[in-house]
């Protein structure tokens, strides 16, 4: 027969409660406090997430404004220029230095050239998808036409062949 403990006193069994209460408190507390902090995390989270879209916007507009126009578009005055300098200065890490900011507002962003003979491929194309899918049309389409069209051909040259 196993030896009989004996039984519990009664400074243990207060003790047990005592731990029990307070394990029942803290689960309670945790069950409270979890979705309290992810919502609080949540928002800062969001709302850095959003000042970060809204800075890009912004920037996106910047360049637009500083972009090389058209032949067909209205001059930009030189206060909306300086405003768009400003702009990408406040939201860049790196700021534009004085010379380079007067080119800016004198010359604007210089035209880039993708190495194609099209003169639509040397507008500036960055941040702006309708661009990219203008320049895409007018370059690439016709030579990828043209590339389909000559292996459409070989095909059928070679099954005409057998």
């Amino acid at each position: 027969m196993p030896p009989m403990m004996p039984p519990p006193s009664k400074k243990e069994s207060d003790s047990e409660r005592t731990l029990q209460k307070w394990l029942l408190g803290s689960q309670i507390f945790a069950a409270i406090a979890i979705p309290i902090v992810l919502a609080v995390v949540g928002f800062f989270v969001q709302k850095a997430i959003q000042g970060e879209t809204i800075k890009r916007d912004y920037v996106n507009l910047a360049v637009t404004l500083l972009a090389p126009q058209k032949k067909d578009d209205p001059e930009k005055s030189k206060e909306l220029r300086k405003w768009a300098i400003r702009l990408l200065n406040d939201s860049s890490p790196v700021k534009l230095t004085t010379p380079e900011s007067e080119a800016l507002l004198n010359e604007g962003l210089p035209k880039f050239s993708f190495g194609t003979s099209n003169s639509k491929s040397s507008e500036v194309l960055w941040l702006n998808p309708e661009a990219w899918k203008e320049t895409w049309k007018e370059t690439w389409q016709d030579e990828f036409q043209k590339e389909l069209q000559k292996k459409s051909e070989e095909n059928t040259h070679q099954e005409n062949s057998k």
